[in-house]
């Protein structure tokens, strides 16, 4: 019988991600789902130092401001209904205070520039090419933080648009870190808001733009998360509510697709025995104070022992409050 899906079969990486590997995450949510896995199963990972972001050019700037180890002052911020926010960031950055608001900004441009430059993956997730241009500030912004729309000016970015500033950003960052291998997504999460048709077109423009970058260097690459949930996949039984978002079980599946590809033994091991303690963390026990649970928890942190034994620079705290 044939099958009655058509399975997207990503090719398996020659460059492996290890146990130890430094590893970078940016762009949308999609790339949150995935390194919030890498993050819970112990790998050394920085993600999204500026929040959540959406379109090419910020997710470039972005970039351009951790290699040049740029600070915000707050003349970079904006200030309304007692709130001060910057047009580069997420809103978890916002604050009362435009002092705690520089300090949340500036402290994770410093860790994120240090491992940006010893980061052996990077993975760079785009959203969509439809951007916001402020007017004022004439610029085009991560986030628009509920201001009158009439304070924007909204586009598509043009193929070239969004080749020419990674192409400046990518000779920066080889620059200063030449080993670096980096790895472009498409976020399959379809931005509804702009329309079916623009969201389409959005779309299509990202994926000529990321082929373009690609034949120019083969230290860039390309993993299928969108085909995988719009291809192959391919059924609103693994969307959320919304119908947009992958849910968590499309998510796993991608995720082992991700695994996969990209994981050598070392890795694959980390990831196996964290997610055996991830289980018994998540153990409810009927008794707590009986003698089998007591067993269960002396079990449970002689593997920890173990792991960390084997993977020395994991952090393994968590597991061991877990099981004391």
């Amino acid at each position: 019988m044939k099958s009655f899906r058509t399975e997207v079969l990503p090719e398996i990486s020659s460059r492996k991600i290890s146990a130890e590997s430094n590893l970078f995450f940016i762009g949308s949510c999609f790339a949150e789902n995935i390194g919030n896995k890498l993050i819970d199963r112990k790998f050394n990972l920085c993600m999204n130092p500026s929040g959540i972001i959406y379109n090419p050019i910020s997710i470039s700037n972005c970039l351009n401001n951790l290699l040049l180890n740029r600070h915000y002052s707050q003349s970079d911020l904006i200030s309304k209904n007692n709130m001060w926010f910057s047009l580069e960031h997420h809103s978890r950055f916002n604050d009362i205070s435009a002092e705690k608001c520089l300090w949340k900004i500036n402290s994770e441009i410093v860790a994120a520039s240090e491992m940006l430059l010893k980061s052996d993956f990077i993975f760079v997730t785009l959203g969509t090419a439809i951007v916001y241009h402020h007017i004022k500030v004439d610029k085009i912004v991560a986030n628009c933080h509920k201001l009158p729309s009439n304070d924007f000016k909204r586009k598509f970015l043009t193929v070239d648009e969004i080749v020419q500033s990674f192409e400046k950003t990518l000779m920066l960052l080889h620059k200063k870190n030449p080993n670096a291998k980096l790895i472009f997504t498409i976020s399959p999460v379809r931005h509804w808001s702009e329309g079916a048709e623009d969201n389409q077109l959005s779309k299509s423009i990202l994926f000529v733009a990321i082929q373009k970058l690609i034949e120019k260097s083969d230290k860039y690459t390309y993993f299928p998360a969108y085909e995988l949930l719009i291809d192959d996949l391919r059924d609103y039984r693994f969307y959320k509510s919304d119908m947009l978002h992958p849910n968590e079980q499309a998510i796993d599946y991608i995720w082992t697709k991700f695994r996969e590809k990209y994981f050598d033994a070392t890795a694959k091991e980390l990831c196996d025995e964290i997610e055996v303690l991830i289980s018994a963390s998540n153990h409810k026990p009927f008794w707590p104070e009986s003698e089998e649970h007591r067993r269960f928890l002396r079990k449970n942190s002689a593997f920890v022992k173990k792991v960390k034994e084997k993977f020395p620079f994991a952090d393994m705290s968590d597991f061991e409050k877990n099981f004391e």
